[in-house]
């Protein structure tokens, strides 16, 4: 077995809590895709200290999307700096939603 193990979708632990995603995890499983399942409210999943760990172990020679199914309001909009998603090579996909939360927050379709 040759690690990285490369996997299409990787479900991120633990709504992207950082106590439950050790950077010795990251470095051994690497995702096209990368969900997080978190509405943010109680414990602030995902923590910043996890998809900055996912983004930087895993450098911009592949292309990665993150997927989150709440927008979260503004807590996340870092995510959407240009330059940052160039040099770390991701995309974003996020539930549909307008600036007042009106949509599909809770959902988002993925079509690998």
């Amino acid at each position: 077995n040759e690690l990285p193990l490369q996997l299409e979708v990787l479900k991120v632990a633990h709504h992207g809590g950082w106590a439950n995603n050790s950077p010795e995890l990251i470095k051994m499983l690497r995702a096209n895709y990368y969900l997080f399942s978190s509405n943010g409210r109680r414990h602030h999943h995902p923590h910043f200290e996890t998809m900055a760990s996912i983004l930087q172990h895993h450098g911009a020679e592949t292309q990665k999307t993150l997927v989150f199914n709440y927008k979260q309001g503004d807590r996340l909009l870092d995510l959407e700096e240009e330059s940052i998603m160039q040099k770390y090579n991701y995309k974003l996909v996020w539930p549909e939603v307008d600036a007042w939360g009106n949509g599909n927050d809770g959902y988002v379709k993925l079509r690998l």
